[in-house]
């Protein structure tokens, strides 16, 4: 039997008893001691309680004259989640049950706020509480972490990460292999190039803040805060240290730290950098076998190939991480996750009349950009998502085979502008820092220069290349340039965002991608028409 929490109030000696209705009979109270009280996790308590609880909060209450009051905790069961809410017994931690406590009752340990077990003793006893530090406290790290420290861990678990590797959104990570928090945890220099990288994103929106959007959306440059800079300073520091360690140089953790510090040096425009850690990752990856040596880990693979990708991209060359022979076959239709988005998204007749005029090799990679485009439209960030296995099969392939292709010296020159559009277009889903264009005034000419030699010859290349424009503005032009300005009025003329949105669209769109800066440098060229 369930022994009261609360020690009963005694009933005065002088106190006249009636027959009638008959006064209770005390109950025998036992030795004075503590009593665990809880609720299930959505704090619904049991059922088989409500009479108990009540007989304790009710005690001293309905009779013909109040006995003397005495100071007793303030214990409300009707303040907690739903109001029949009752309490049972537990051997695990569960929600509180117990409430109106002020910061007095505090005293110093580790809870979380109506998730793990309180007890009350009797009112001649302290009640003993603990009050919920933040739950990062809860952990230890892989090396002790001031204040600012521990918000930038929490913003990369929280926003940053998304900002960073905004392709996430689309597929879901393995649980069960993902290891990131674990380096967090074990290892010092990728904690601390996490928060290096945190602290850097700070640094560039308070700049943003403080200046205006536009100087910075083409990276940081040298604009770092002290903070920041002494943060890169210790996390080489600690790179360095374990590269000299054999063992750890090839661990999983390093390759994490080095893809970090890869994907900054990018993003600040620093190409020295760059070109080091990404030939530090050619080397690990080479002294692991290969890209198969990350099979355990897709994720990692897939922060690989995207390095790699940059690094192509940004240099003109072919990949040097991915050495195997992509097949030009269409993937997604042997996922069979799909149907075709030509079947979706109805084109019209004149679009597939230029469609099948490409090399079919074009065809396949557009047609597979374009379904994954479909159903990443159907998949939302709150819905069902791809796998990791699928997700980085579709985007890799598509990745491989658009760098292996070359019409430059084809006479059909919008074939050429579709390649570099497709790369580009990747790159917003699988490369792009939300907020950061792409750095590279080779592949930006050589855009450029591809759609400028793509002739308009009816409403379908009409709309392709007005696609090229916006996805290139988006990614790697500079909504100012006169000729960009100029070739999107040519082609849009008067209409409005919504109407060039409709016709872009039929190209391939991924709307929670590229609503939002397409609409951004639409508006921004138009203002200077």
């Amino acid at each position: 039997m369930l022994e009261p929490f609360l020690q009963p109030v005694p009933v005065p000696e002088s106190l006249p008893v009636r027959a009638k209705p008959r006064a209770r009979k005390p109950r025998q109270q036992g030795p004075k001691k503590f009593e665990f009280v809880s609720s299930d996790p959505v704090g619904k308590p049991a059922p088989e309680s409500r009479k108990f609880i009540r007989s304790h909060v009710m005690r001293g209450k309905n009779t013909k004259k109040s006995p003397p009051k005495h100071p007793t905790l303030d214990v409300r069961v009707d303040a907690l989640p739903g109001a029949n809410d009752d309490v049972e017994e537990l051997d695990r931690p569960a929600p509180l049950a117990i409430t109106c406590c002020t910061d007095a009752m505090w005293t110093v340990g580790h809870t979380h706020a109506r998730q793990d077990r309180a007890w009350v003793e009797s009112p001649s006893l302290m009640v003993q509480l603990v009050k919920p530090p933040p739950d990062l406290d809860l952990f230890t790290f892989a090396t002790p972490l001031g204040k600012d420290s521990r918000y930038y861990i929490y913003r990369f678990l929280t926003t940053i990460k998304e900002t960073m590797y905004p392709a996430e959104w689309c597929f879901d990570p393995d649980v069960e292999k993902v290891c990131w928090f674990r380096w967090l945890l074990e290892d010092p220099a990728y904690l601390h190039c996490i928060c290096f990288m945190v602290s850097a994103f700070q640094d560039l929106i308070n700049m943003q803040s403080l200046l205006g959007r536009g100087k910075y959306e083409t990276g940081w440059g040298g604009e770092f805060s002290a903070s920041t800079r002494n943060r890169l300073r210790h996390t080489i520091k600690l790179l360095q240290e374990r590269l000299q360690d054999p063992a750890k140089q090839v661990e999983d953790a390093t390759t994490a730290t080095i893809i970090s510090l890869a994907m900054m040096a990018d993003a600040m425009e620093d190409a020295q950098a760059f070109e080091a850690h990404s030939n530090g990752l050619r080397r690990i990856v080479k002294m692991r076998g290969g890209l198969q040596g990350y099979t355990h880990n897709r994720q990692l693979q897939i922060k690989l190939c995207r390095v790699d990708l940059g690094w192509s991209i940004r240099n003109g060359c072919k990949p040097e991480i991915y050495s195997g022979k992509p097949a030009w076959e269409p993937l997604l239709e042997a996922f069979g996750t799909v149907a075709c988005s030509f079947e979706i998204q109805e084109p019209s007749l004149d679009f597939m009349n230029v469609y099948y005029t490409w090399d079919w090799r074009l065809q396949n990679t557009f047609k597979d950009l374009r379904d994954f485009s479909a159903l990443a439209n159907r998949y939302s960030p709150s819905a069902k998502k791809l796998k990791p296995e699928a997700f980085q099969e579709i985007m890799l392939s598509i990745q491989y085979r658009l760098l292996q292709l070359d019409f430059s010296q084809d006479p059909a020159p919008i074939q050429e502008a579709l390649r570099i559009g497709l790369l580009a277009y990747e790159s917003t889903i699988f490369l792009q820092i939300q907020g950061m264009k792409l750095q590279s005034d080779s592949f930006s000419r050589q855009f450029r220069d591809a759609i400028q030699a793509t002739p308009v010859q009816g409403e379908a290349t009409a709309n392709i290349k007005l696609w090229l424009l916006v996805v290139g503005s988006i990614i790697v032009f500079d909504s100012s340039e006169d000729w960009l300005v100029q070739s999107i009025h040519s082609l849009a003329g008067r209409q409005s965002w919504e109407d060039v949105r409709e016709r872009v669209r039929e190209v391939m769109w991924i709307d929670i991608i590229h609503d939002v800066p397409g609409r951004k440098v639409f508006e921004a060229t138009q203002a200077y028409i």
